[in-house]
């Protein structure tokens, strides 16, 4: 994001596990409508910022966006109807703040998809796969008109509905 960091927009590798985790909060409980609102995991969030897998956009300092990309599935593929690939990664743990959503719309969104196919391509990946709620209509639209396509849905383990979103690169 480099033409807005003149702005007070800049993406980076997140190194604070607290802020990482508020902000997954409060896109958790901006969603509650939604379904019940995931109970997360502070040691999975530590780690994956202590991996370096966790991008974080601020927005004049503060986290506006993050999203985390890593080389092996968060959840369990078979089913998902992923189309063969070499070097796929898994996208998880998209957030925003709910503040900026309301003023902003899908922007903030919608440069955490541009970002994490940017560092997808990057490490080399041929595709990028998710699993959602498809509840959240707002983010299945999002990830569809970013060029996801869906490729399964399922009930989940928990007895949620899941649906599962694959970009080839």
């Amino acid at each position: 994001m480099t033409d807005h960091q003149d702005q007070g927009w800049a993406w980076e590798v997140a190194g604070n596990a607290a802020e990482v985790h508020a902000l997954l909060e409060a896109s958790d409980l901006a969603h509650r409508e939604n379904g019940p609102v995931p109970q997360r995991n502070w040691t999975a969030t530590q780690k994956l910022v202590e991996s370096g897998c966790v991008h974080l956009l601020r927005c004049q300092g503060s986290p506006a966006a993050m999203f985390t990309i890593t080389e092996s599935p968060p959840f369990d593929t078979r089913g998902a109807g992923f189309e063969p690939a070499r070097t796929p990664r898994y996208l998880q743990r998209l957030a925003v703040d709910p503040v900026l959503v309301g003023r902003l719309g899908p922007f903030p969104a919608m440069s955490a998809i541009r970002k994490l196919m940017e560092v997808a391509s990057r490490q080399g990946a041929d595709a990028v796969r998710s699993e959602a709620n498809p509840d959240i209509v707002q983010v299945v639209r999002l990830l569809t008109a970013m060029g996801f396509r869906e490729r399964a849905r399922s009930v989940g383990p928990e007895g949620r509905p899941r649906v599962y979103l694959e970009l080839l690169l």
